[in-house]
């Protein structure tokens, strides 16, 4: 499994984290010679939901100009 080299490096990172922590609360079930499906498949996920999330700005706003926003004002 080279999930970085799959979907990205935020994904492994995402994967890895997820890891460490169930592997804190249970290490005879998470060996570090297997990949757990489970966290596998949410690592995936996450990425897709984040790249959709990105994609947002090529929408094409009210103006009907793509990826510029509209100058916000700080008072």
């Amino acid at each position: 499994m080279h999930i970085a080299q799959k979907a990205g490096d935020q994904t492994a990172v995402n994967y890895d984290v997820n890891f460490r922590k169930w592997r804190q609360t249970a290490p005879h079930l998470l060996p570090y010679n297997q990949a757990n499906s489970e966290l596998y498949q949410e690592a995936l996920t996450s990425n897709i939901f984040r790249r959709n999330g990105s994609n947002k700005s090529s929408q094409p706003n009210q103006s009907g100009q793509q990826g510029q926003s509209q100058p916000k004002i700080c008072f």
